[in-house]
C-alpha cells in the first residue's frame, strides 16, 4: 500500500499502510506482553489398552498467575493419533481450574507418548500468536489383540498318558508328599503297602494337588528369518502383517494359559525373558513386552534382556512342560533346542501359512499349528478339534 501510494500519489494509501504496520506491532506486543501461567495435569483412563480400544485422556488446566489468561488453543501431542489433538479453552480467572477430555482410538500396538501440551495464544485480530509448551508427558501401551483360545482341553500329550486321562496343555502331577492312616471312603489304590506292612496299619498316600504347570512361549523376532519368509511374494506388507499375526498368536496363547491357571513365561530371540509367573500383573508384563516387540538383526541372544550371550549358553534350570514356538516354519524349528527351557518339554510350533519354507530345514518334532488369515483361534481349534 505504501508503494501504491507513491505510484498513484494517494495519501490515503500511506495512512492505510501505517495503520497496518501499527496493527501488526500491537498484535505482537499483545501476545508477548500478556502474562499468564498455566499448569496441566493429564490423566489416562487406562495406561494399557488393546488394539481397537478407546483411551480416555482427561486434562485439568489451572491458571497460576494473578491475571486472567487469554482464550487459548491447546494442541496435545499424540503419537497414537499421528500428530496432535486440538482443543479450545476460554479465559480463566486467577487460580481457576477447567477440565476437559478427549478420546483416542488405539489403532496399532506399541508404546506411545502423549504430550507435551502446547498452548497457543493469539491477538484479537489473529495477526500474531505465541506458543508455550507445558511440561509433562504420559505413556500408553497398546497390547496386541487377544483371541479366545480353549487351552485347557488341548491334548498335546495324550499319546503319553493312559487311556481315559484328560491332560491339559502344560499341566502334570507331582508325587505324593506324605502318608496318613486309612479313612473309610479312601481309594484303595492309594494304599502304601510297604508302610502298611511296617506299621501294621493301613497307610494311604497323601498326594499333592495337581501342580501348576508351566508353559513357555518363545517368539522368533529375527529380521533375516522374516525377510526370507516373504520371498515368495516379495511383499513387505505381508511380512509386517505376518509379524503382527504372530504376536497376536503369542499373546492369545499366553493369556489363555494364564487364565487356565498355568505359570507362563515369555522369551524372545531379542533377549526378553519375563520369567515364569501368573496373575494379572505378570500377564500385563507379558503383553507389554509383546506390545513393544521389534525385529532384530543377528543371532538369537540369551533371555537376559539382550546382553549378547547366545541362547545356547542360557541356564537349563527350567520346569517348562510345554514350549510354544511362534515364528516361521523351518527357520524357527531349532529354537526349542537352544532356548534354555526344559529339554523334555512338549513342543508346539505356531507358524504362518504362505511363508517361504526352507527345504533343508529339519521337520519339527512336535505339533504344528499353521495360522492363516482367519486367525489363531480358528487354527488352534483345527489343530485340536
Amino acid at each position: 500500500m505504501a508503494a501504491a501510494g507513491g505510484v498513484f500519489g494517494m495519501m490515503e494509501l500511506y495512512a492505510a499502510a501505517a495503520a497496518a504496520v501499527a496493527a501488526l506491532v500491537l498484535a505482537v506486543l499483545w501476545v508477548q506482553l500478556a502474562w499468564w501461567q498455566l499448569t496441566v495435569d493429564r490423566q489416562l483412563g487406562n495406561l494399557r489398552a488393546g488394539v481397537g480400544d478407546d483411551i480416555l485422556v482427561s486434562l485439568r488446566l489451572t491458571n497460576r498467575s494473578r491475571h486472567d489468561s487469554p482464550a487459548l488453543r491447546l494442541q496435545d501431542a499424540a503419537e497414537l493419533a499421528g500428530g496432535w489433538v486440538d482443543l479450545a479453552v476460554g479465559p480463566l480467572r486467577p487460580s481457576a481450574t477447567v477440565r476437559g477430555s478427549y478420546r483416542l482410538r488405539a489403532t496399532a500396538r506399541g508404546a506411545f507418548r502423549l504430550g507435551p501440551l502446547a498452548c497457543v495464544s493469539t491477538d484479537p485480530f489473529g495477526l500474531a500468536q505465541r506458543v508455550r509448551v507445558l511440561p509433562g508427558t504420559s505413556k500408553v501401551v497398546v497390547h496386541p489383540s487377544v483371541e479366545t483360545l480353549d487351552i485347557g482341553v488341548t491334548r498335546a500329550a495324550s499319546e503319553h498318558l493312559p487311556s481315559g486321562a484328560k491332560p491339559a496343555l502344560g499341566q502334570s502331577n507331582d508325587e505324593f508328599s506324605s502318608l496318613r492312616e486309612y479313612r473309610p471312603g479312601d481309594d484303595v489304590r492309594r494304599l502304601h503297602w510297604r508302610s502298611t506292612a511296617r506299621t501294621d496299619t493301613l497307610m494311604v498316600r497323601e498326594e499333592q494337588l495337581l501342580r501348576r504347570g508351566q508353559l513357555t512361549v518363545l517368539v522368533d523376532l529375527r529380521a533375516g528369518v522374516w525377510r526370507r519368509a516373504g520371498l515368495e511374494r516379495r511383499d513387505r506388507a505381508w511380512r509386517v502383517a505376518g509379524l503382527e499375526r504372530s504376536l497376536v498368536a503369542a499373546a492369545s496363547i499366553a493369556v489363555a494359559a494364564a487364565d487356565d491357571g498355568l505359570a507362563v513365561r515369555l522369551i524372545t530371540t531379542a533377549g526378553v525373558d519375563t520369567g515364569a509367573g501368573s496373575g494379572p500383573s505378570h500377564r500385563a508384563r507379558i503383553l507389554d513386552e509383546l506390545a513393544e516387540a521389534q525385529l532384530h538383526d543377528g543371532q538369537p541372544v540369551a533371555p537376559n534382556r539382550g546382553r549378547g550371550r547366545p541362547i545356547a549358553n542360557a541356564s537349563r534350570r527350567d520346569t517348562t512342560d510345554t514350549l510354544v514356538v511362534v515364528g516361521v516354519e523351518g527357520a524357527s524349528n531349532g529354537l526349542g533346542a537352544v532356548s534354555g527351557v526344559n529339554a523334555n518339554a512338549r513342543a508346539v510350533y505356531v507358524v504362518l501359512e504362505g511363508a517361504a519354507r526352507d527345504a533343508h530345514a529339519p521337520h519339527p518334532v512336535g505339533r504344528v499349528v499353521r495360522v492363516g488369515p482367519e486367525g489363531i483361534a480358528a487354527a488352534w481349534a483345527k489343530a485340536w478339534p
